[in-house]
């Protein structure tokens, strides 16, 4: 059944409220009889694509498609047809300049007063700018995930409005030892995770105030019931419309750990009468307390430029690398000479032990002046090396 110009330019004006106007419209418009074949294109189709004057009638629109696209389009237009139903096509489409655009080709049957089917009317949209945005934001959204499951840090994501978990990275389930189902859909307070939770409260009060939250030092208890410390932030982001927290989690107990030793050291070493010196596997000096300054007679910055050997009596040199070496095996005890800055030598003895301090092999040495045992006076000095 062909269409008449009348009708033609009713449907026009149907799909597009600019063709009131006389203007052409900005959709590319098409018509069809009751067997499939176009009978109509508007004139932005042939500027669009660049098929000659009649090119896109009957099947001929098929041919502005990309290859790949012919015969699904072909396929799923016909079977529409057949079953009168409105169809979506998204295809790609040659532009005049021979790029292919993606595009949106969407129909709805025609239907005549005594309900006779007239065929479909539809129109061709470029949609190239939304897909570019979309995948983008898929591109975005793949790295945001990776970033977010592949981390060493703890991520969490909770709702501001009722503190419930919407996600955790598995960095937070490895390290919680809880599953994904014990967690989501719940609250930190209902897996008793914080072990004080007002710091908690602490941190979501700046976030309704606007302020951030960086660098907050919490306790967090692990599913068997073992205490970490983290360093948390936090910021507010919006996911489907819903505000959400995004904390970040970092694992620094082993850090706390270290500091109560160093702590612990560092009273020892300071507090103590006896020399304490750390040094590499060649016997370069890294570390000295007091006492070792007071016993040599050089200031800290010299003893640090020195090696251990420098501080043996020449006398008693030869015997310090088979020493030092045997140190660094397993640990060993004995006497030798040292020499302080004026030239003055006293009886020590030495306990020495390999030991790695990240990553490096350092020795311990603890060394006595037995000037004491020896007849010589005076109180009996540890000095570590």
């Amino acid at each position: 059944m062909d269409v008449t110009e009348q009708e033609t330019a009713g449907l026009l004006q149907a799909a597009s409220p600019l063709d009131a106007t006389g203007a052409e419209p900005p959709l590319m418009v098409w018509v069809t009889d009751p067997g499939g074949a176009c009978t109509f294109r508007s004139q932005s189709w042939y500027d669009f694509t660049g098929q000659p004057a009649g090119g896109g009638l009957g099947l001929g629109w098929l041919k502005a498609l990309h290859p790949d696209d012919r015969a699904p389009a072909e396929a799923k237009f016909l079977d529409a047809n057949r079953r009168r139903v409105p169809f979506r096509i998204d295809c790609r489409i040659r532009r005049s300049d021979g790029v292919y655009r993606w595009a949106i080709d969407s129909g709805a049957p025609r239907f005549g007063p005594q309900g006779e089917f007239l065929g479909y009317i539809g129109a061709v949209i470029d949609i190239s700018e939304r897909k570019q945005a979309e995948e983008a934001l898929r591109r975005s959204e793949a790295k945001f995930a990776t970033a977010f499951n592949a981390g060493p840090i703890l991520l969490t994501m909770t709702r501001l409005a009722d503190g419930r978990f919407v996600e955790v990275n598995e960095s937070f389930l490895n390290t919680t030892g809880f599953t994904r189902d014990e967690v989501l859909g719940r609250t930190p307070f209902d897996l008793n995770l914080w072990v004080q939770p007002a710091k908690r409260l602490e941190g979501l009060q700046r976030l309704h105030q606007g302020l951030s939250v960086r660098g907050f030092e919490s306790e967090i208890r692990m599913k068997d019931g073992t205490l970490r410390t983290f360093l948390m932030s936090a910021d507010l982001v919006d996911v489907d419309g819903e505000t959400c927290v995004l904390t970040a989690l970092t694992d620094i107990t082993a850090r706390k750990q270290a500091e109560v030793i160093l702590e612990r050291y560092q009273l020892l070493s300071e507090r103590t009468q006896d020399i304490v010196l750390f040094t590499r596997a060649d016997g370069q000096i890294v570390e000295a307390n007091q006492a070792a300054v007071a016993a040599y007679g050089h200031d800290r910055a010299t003893l640090l430029t020195k090696r251990i050997q420098d501080l043996y009596d020449e006398a008693a040199l030869p015997e310090a690398d088979p020493q030092l070496a045997l140190a660094n095996q397993h640990g060993v005890l004995f006497e030798t000479v040292h020499r302080r800055s004026d030239g003055s030598t006293f009886p020590v003895e030495v306990s020495s032990i390999g030991a790695d301090l990240g990553g490096e092999g350092m020795r311990l040495s603890i060394i006595r002046d037995t000037r004491g045992r020896k007849g010589g006076g005076g109180e009996g000095q540890i000095v570590a090396a």
